[in-house]
C-alpha cells in the first residue's frame, strides 16, 4: 500500500475514533466499552497498516481526545488502556498458558484503571467513587473488560476470516 493511502486511512481511523469517544463523552455512558470500541479501529489498523502506523493512530487519537473531549475520564481510559490494549494484546496472547494470559491482562487492566481513577481525582479534580461504590465499580469494570477482551478477539477473528477479503480492495 502506498504511503499516502496509509496516511489517509490513518487520519480516517483517528477521526472515527475521536468521534466515537466524543459521542461517549456527550452521552456519559459506557466509558470503558466505548473506549474499547474505538480501540477496535486500532486493531484493524494494526492488521492492515502495521504496528508503526497503529501507534501513530493511537497517539493522534489520544492527543485529540485529551484536547477536544470535555469528559477527560473517557480520554484517560483511551490513553492509558483502550488505545494501548490492541497493541499490547498481541504480546499477552503469545503467553503459553491461558490462565497466565488472563491474569496478566487483568493485572494490566486494573493498573491502568487505577491510574485513570487517580488522575481523575487528583489531576482533573473529578469526583470519583469511594467505599463500596468503588469496589462495585471495579468489579463491574473487570467484568466489562473480560467481556470486551473476548469480543475484541472474536471481532478481530471475524474480520480476518470473513471480511478482510472484502475490504482488501480498499486497503490496496
Amino acid at each position: 500500500m502506498k504511503r499516502t493511502k496509509k496516511l489517509t486511512l490513518s487520519a480516517l481511523f483517528v477521526a472515527l475514533s475521536v468521534v466515537i469517544l466524543f459521542a461517549a463523552s456527550f452521552l456519559e455512558i459506557a466509558d470503558l466499552t466505548v473506549s474499547l470500541l474505538a480501540s477496535f479501529l486500532l486493531a484493524l489498523a494494526l492488521i492492515e497498516l502495521g504496528e508503526g502506523w497503529a501507534f501513530m493512530i493511537y497517539a493522534g487519537t489520544s492527543l485529540l481526545s485529551l484536547l477536544l473531549l470535555q469528559n477527560k475520564f473517557i480520554a484517560g481510559i483511551y490513553l492509558l488502556f483502550g488505545g494501548l490494549y490492541p497493541l499490547i494484546k498481541r504480546q499477552f496472547d503469545k503467553l503459553r498458558f491461558r490462565l497466565l494470559r488472563l491474569a496478566v491482562k487483568v493485572v494490566y487492566f486494573n493498573a491502568a484503571l487505577a491510574l485513570v481513577l487517580l488522575a481523575a481525582r487528583f489531576l482533573f479534580s473529578l469526583e470519583t467513587y469511594t467505599g463500596w461504590l468503588l469496589a462495585l465499580f471495579i468489579g463491574v469494570a473487570n467484568l466489562t473488560f473480560l467481556l470486551d477482551d473476548l469480543l475484541l478477539g472474536r471481532l478481530t477473528l471475524l474480520y480476518l476470516t470473513r471480511y478482510r477479503a472484502r475490504f482488501r480492495k480498499f486497503f490496496k
